[in-house]
């Protein structure tokens, strides 16, 4: 639909003179990552020709379409990004070094560029000021003496209660009571971190990662009749995957127990690679669970992230669910393993 705002006088290029032109705004689609978005677009259409030409005093169409993309997705928007950092009166470099991302990276993000749902939960857990009191403490040495302590003095307890981390954390990862999609047992984050950080001792792309917890949880229910980690599962395009898995690993980034670093596959595509920054700690687990995690990595070791995400392809747990569907343990009685 288009809607007429008002006219103007302005530079026709068509008839090389000034003329009356009509500023219009008419939906268009953006694609943003593959999701179509509509927006509102401006545009200055002269009275005498009809010549169309985009209107450079509006909106950008694509920041708009970023805009729109980002409350759907709930992520941040740039100005919030720059707010929450000047709360807790950091640099960009400092709080670059503070997240082991690159400074351009945050300057990219704070001037409109999309950031990606792992940066973004990063950067939402580390300007929580609870715990980046924490964090502050535990990389004390990014900093000088006299900057550390101006820093931990900046935080007021009015400032705690902006971004609340326990709310923020209690909501995505909510408890939840053992049943079929969980394997019948509840979510058990300390085996599951220490179970990540033995399967990316070498490093592992994140495709990979995914269906390597994927096939843990359910062969162990296979053998033991419960899951490993008691992780729901969830189908989506490249095959089962850890449901929420994107804020698992930014919880164990910001913890400095895992890096992932942007490296081109031997497809030439853009992947996330996986790599522990600590031993993990196998005292943890019972005999049959080191068990399922020696015999899930030995197996799959010289699996490719493709061969592996083909392979769960194949599995009932992907054929007989739908997009978005959790994934129910009782497919772990048709595994290929």
């Amino acid at each position: 639909m288009e809607i007429k705002v008002k006219v103007i006088e302005g530079l026709c290029t068509g008839c090389e003179e000034k003329t009356e032109q009509e500023i219009i705004t008419r939906e268009q689609i953006i694609n943003v990552k593959n999701e179509p978005i509509k927006v509102r677009v401006r545009y200055l259409r002269c009275t005498q020709c009809g010549d169309e030409v985009y209107d450079t005093t509006g909106q950008d169409p694509f920041d708009l379409a970023y805009r729109k993309y980002r409350e759907i997705h709930n992520l941040l928007q740039p100005e919030q990004i720059k707010e929450m950092r000047e709360k807790c009166g950091l640099t960009q470099a400092e709080l670059a070094r503070l997240l082991g991302l690159g400074v351009a990276t945050i300057s990219r993000y704070e001037n409109g560029s999309l950031q990606d749902a792992a940066h973004d939960n990063l950067i939402k857990l580390a300007m929580d000021p609870l715990n980046f009191t924490e964090l502050l403490e535990k990389y004390k040495n990014l900093f000088s003496d006299k900057r550390h302590k101006a820093l931990q003095c900046r935080l007021t307890e009015a400032d705690r209660e902006l971004y609340p981390f326990e709310k923020y954390y209690e909501h995505w990862l909510k408890d939840y009571e053992p049943c079929d999609t969980n394997g019948y047992k509840k979510l058990d984050r300390d085996r599951l971190y220490e179970a990540v950080l033995f399967l990316c001792a070498d490093g592992v792309w994140k495709t990979k990662l995914n269906k390597l917890l994927f096939y843990l949880d359910f062969k162990h229910f296979k053998e033991f009749t419960r899951s490993f980690s008691g992780v729901e599962y969830v189908h989506l395009q490249y095959g089962p995957v850890p449901d929420k898995y994107e804020l698992h690993y930014t919880w164990m980034k910001l913890k400095r127990e895992i890096e992932l670093e942007e490296r081109f596959s031997s497809t030439g595509d853009l992947c996330e690679m996986i790599r522990s920054l600590r031993a993990p700690n196998l005292n943890i687990f019972g005999s049959d669970e080191l068990y399922t995690l020696t015999f899930i990595k030995k197996h799959f070791e010289k699996y490719s992230a493709k061969q592996i995400t083909e392979l769960s392809h194949q599995e009932s747990a992907y054929l007989e669910t739908l997009p978005g569907e959790l994934i129910s343990y009782r497919h772990a009685a048709q595994l290929s393993i």
